[in-house]
This record gives structure tokens, C-alpha cells and sequence, in this order.
């Protein structure tokens, strides 16, 4: 049996879908490890295999790819933002392939499997994909009793049916390491974070152990946790490889040819004496690193000495506000002065510093906060900075608290670029406010002569040079939409 993993073109012009994180528009491309897993482990129990990601790709004609295509069921890998375009490039597969099985993972089809279920040869996998596909795939090809495949949403006799869910998966390390080579053009993913290409994408935990009412984990992480919580009300406890088994994926990434890794994890410095452990196991690969953190996590001397001798690179912090108030309400769990303590840490170990800031999480922000909160952060004099629109994702707390106070603009979630703007809007501060103080500081920062000159010394060579180059156009484009 062949299996097709598929990810369709943008239907919409000029902007590129992201499925690893799954929360806004990509800048660049980046290798979607959660399908990864699924495709290897199907690979491994002897299932023919192809990926597609048609945006790295450079297939733009769909139906084309189809009809000269002769798999035997489609995956499509889904998150928010794509529902539409995944939905229509499933119709054509069935108008060309007719009676086909197809089957939808990722974080919106577990949070609403209906608007996937179009046929009864559609099926939606809730949660962690790995075993819930496995299993339906060897049920599909043995016509084995598809109603008892935990995790699996589907359709008889034109009613839905939402199997039992599967539990976690607890040892990460029963599953295979991704295949990279499944990809066409595993080469052609580039991280401009990074001076030296190509780069690749790991995942060495699921999960994070904090309540911040806002966060959108990677999507592989946000479904196994849209699926926990409906059943159980609840987050699920974070999973993580060991040590040795995640140097071991690093050692095969550097042997590839790889120079530079992002770890996706949502937080990779759960447990510090992992996070040393596998710095210290991989520091002689010579692999450029970049990894998310709690800024209290890494207001830590001996952890950020190791990852400064383990060549990471870039730390990407969640700071949010410089408004203790603010962060009280958002359940961050932070307190301000661990973020300051983490940037100027970070800076004298020569690590570059992301900061993220997210405008109108809360009734507590006004414009008087959100020009501290900026304030602040250009002051520290950080690498990257990053500014986002709170959104109301289904599946999070501050989606159903946005609902019940009124806070959005519309009657529920559609789709929108948290870059730049905004589904909520206060009385003291409105849409157009956010959305304008989000554009304000992007043109600042990013067209100042500091961040510009700054750009130089990491350009050495010239692919990364051109990589550079294609990101700051996509970001001059998301600032100046109407720029030609």
C-alpha cells in the first residue's frame, strides 16, 4: 500500500502556510518533523512512502501531481490557517481519484474533526498521530474493524463517530528517528537564524508543563494537547526523549550534512540536567543550534555556559510584557526581572537573543503598557524582535475567556496573521490600535541601521546570503502589504 503525505500550495497569494507551529505565516520554510515521524514509522512497517510539501517543492499545479500520482490513500498534515486549501486539494484528489482514503492530522482536525469528515472515506486522527495512523492504515489494508481504532474520527452510514481516544505516547524513544530523506528537497529548507544552510528541524520533547492561557505549543504538541484535554479537562504531562537518544538523532543530522539545527520543542529546557546533558553530547558536531526557553529558565549561568560551548546559537524567549500585572493575569508565571537577568545572560555568553512580545493579551493593556513593553525591550538590545497580536485559538483558554467577555470581533475564530492583526479588540484599546502599534514597531526595528548592520557579519556565505535576503522580503512584504 502506498501512502501519499501531502501538503498543498498557499491558496493565497503571496503568503506561505506553516505547519510546524501552525500559528501564523511562514517567513521561510521550515521541515515539518511531526510528519516526518508518522511517514517513517509507516515506512518502517513496510508502507510505500511520498512527501510532498509543495511550497519547497516548486509544484504548483495540484491537480497535475494527482493525476500522474498512483498512491493508495492521501495524509494531510493540517493546522488552523490551512483548513480551506487542505479541504479543496482533498476534494480534487477525490473528483480525480474518486472512492480514496484520506486522512487529516494535526491541531485543527482534532479540535473540530466534522469539518474534515466529507466522505466515508475520509478519517480524521486525533492527538499524537504515530500508532492511532499505524493502526488505521493496517485496518484499511486488511478491511479490519476501523470503529475500534483509538483516536480515529470517521463515518458510517453517513453518521460521525469519534472513536475512544489512545493514550499517550510515554516513551518517545520506541519511535523511529525521522526520516529526512523522505523529503524531496530536504536541502532547500533554510533558517535565516542561522549563517550557515542547510537546516533541519527536531523535536526532543512534547508538551509543556506551564499554563500560560494564551500559548499555541507546535502543532504536534497543541493536538496531543487539544485531544487530553477533552477528555481528561486537563493538559497532559509533558513527554521527553532521553538524552542519548536525542545526541544519537543529532549525530545522524550532522553525519546528513546538515550545519544547523532549530529544536521545536516547545520548551526545550524542561529539565535542565537533560538540556546540559545533551549540550554536552553534542558540542563536537560543530551543528549551529537554536532552541525556545522560558526566560526564568535560563537566568542560569551553568545552563547557558553549555549551551553557549554547544554552539546554540539563538535562544527564542517568550517574555510577552514587561508588565507584571499583565503577566499575572496571562498565568505566565514569570516574573519581569528573570527576563532581564536572561537577555543580559545570554548576550555576555555571546548567544543571540528572540524576544516575543504579545500585544492585548488581557483588559490590562492599554497603550500606556504597550509602549512600556516596547520600550523595554528595544532598550535590551535584542537580535530578533519579535511583536504578535494575541489570538484567540480554539483549543486555548483565552479563545474561550475571549467568548465569553466579548472581546473578539467576530462571533468565533477565522483565520488571521497574528503578525499584524487582530481578532480582538477592548473599548480602552481597539483592533486598529493593536494592529497599528504591531506595524509601528516591526518598521522600526527592522529597517533600523542597527539590525541592518548587524545582518553582515552572519552572511558567510552565499546561500545563507540569499536566504537572508528572500526573509526580509517576505517581512517587507507582511509590513507593506501593499508594496509591489
Amino acid at each position: 500500500m502506498k501512502v501519499h503525505f501531502v501538503s498543498p500550495p498557499s491558496t493565497e497569494k503571496g503568503k506561505l502556510f506553516e505547519r510546524l507551529y501552525g500559528c501564523g505565516y511562514a517567513i521561510f520554510n521550515q521541515q515539518n518533523i511531526s510528519i516526518l515521524y508518522v511517514a517513517t514509522l509507516l515506512q518502517e512497517r513496510g508502507f510505500k512512502i511520498e512527501v510532498t510539501d509543495c511550497q519547497v517543492d516548486s509544484i504548483s499545479n495540484f491537480h497535475s501531481l494527482i493525476k500522474c500520482d498512483h498512491a493508495d490513500a492521501y495524509v494531510f498534515y493540517s493546522v488552523f490557517l490551512t483548513r480551506k486549501a487542505d479541504l479543496q486539494a482533498s476534494g480534487a484528489i477525490q473528483k480525480i481519484k474518486g472512492e480514496i482514503p484520506i486522512v487529516f492530522m494535526g491541531t485543527d482536525p482534532t479540535y473540530d474533526p466534522q469539518a474534515y469528515l466529507t466522505s466515508s472515506n475520509s478519517f480524521v486522527v486525533r492527538g499524537e498521530p504515530e500508532y492511532t495512523i499505524l493502526e488505521l492504515f493496517e485496518n484499511l489494508e486488511n478491511h479490519g474493524n476501523l470503529f475500534k481504532v483509538e483516536g480515529v474520527s470517521c463515518v458510517d452510514n453517513e453518521r460521525i463517530v469519534h472513536n475512544a481516544p489512545r493514550e499517550l505516547i510515554t516513551n518517545l524513544d520506541s519511535l523511529p528517528v525521522p526520516n529526512r530523506e523522505l523529503l524531496k528537497c530536504p536541502y532547500r529548507y533554510y533558517n535565516p537564524k542561522f549563517s550557515r544552510p542547510p537546516s533541519s528541524v527536531i523535536l526532543t520533547s512534547r508538551g509543556c508543563p506551564y499554563r500560560c492561557m494564551f500559548c499555541v505549543p507546535n502543532s504536534l504538541s497543541f493536538a496531543r494537547e487539544i485531544e487530553f484535554k477533552r477528555y481528561h479537562g486537563l493538559k497532559p504531562p509533558p513527554t521527553l526523549r532521553s538524552a542519548e537518544n536525542v545526541v544519537a538523532e543529532f549525530v545522524q543530522i550532522a553525519d546528513q550534512g546538515y550545519k544547523s539545527v532549530q529544536i521545536a520543542d516547545d520548551l526545550f529546557t524542561i529539565s535542565r540536567k537533560r538540556a546540559i546533558q545533551i549540550c554536552k553530547g553534542i558540542k563536537h558536531l560543530g551543528l549551529e543550534i537554536a532552541c525556545l526557553s522560558r526566560a526564568d529558565h535560563v537566568a542560569d549561568d551553568m545552563l547557558v555556559k553549555a549551551f553557549a560551548t554547544a554552539n546554540v546559537r539563538n535562544v527564542d524567549l517568550g517574555v510577552e510584557s514587561f508588565d507584571q500585572s499583565i503577566l499575572n493575569y496571562m498565568k505566565k508565571d514569570l516574573r519581569v526581572e528573570n527576563s532581564h537577568r536572561a537577555v543580559r545572560l545570554l548576550k555576555q555568553y555571546g548567544i543571540r537573543v528572540e524576544l516575543n512580545i504579545l500585544l492585548g493579551s488581557c483588559p490590562l493593556e492599554t497603550k500606556e503598557t504597550i509602549k512600556k513593553t516596547i520600550k523595554t525591550a528595544e532598550a535590551l538590545k535584542p537580535d530578533v524582535l519579535h511583536v504578535s497580536i494575541c489570538t484567540p485559538f480554539p483549543g486555548t483558554e483565552f479563545h474561550e475567556l475571549a467568548k465569553q467577555q466579548g472581546w473578539m470581533i467576530t462571533q468565533d475564530y477565522v483565520p488571521v496573521d497574528p503578525f499584524k492583526e487582530s481578532l480582538i479588540s477592548y473599548q480602552h484599546l481597539s483592533k486598529d490600535d493593536l494592529e497599528s502599534y504591531a506595524m509601528q514597531t516591526y518598521r522600526e526595528f527592522y529597517f533600523s541601521p542597527r539590525y541592518i548592520l548587524a545582518q553582515i557579519p552572519r552572511l558567510r556565505s552565499i546561500k545563507g546570503f540569499a536566504g537572508n535576503i528572500r526573509a526580509v522580503l517576505t517581512m517587507r512584504k507582511t509590513i507593506n502589504p501593499h508594496e509591489r
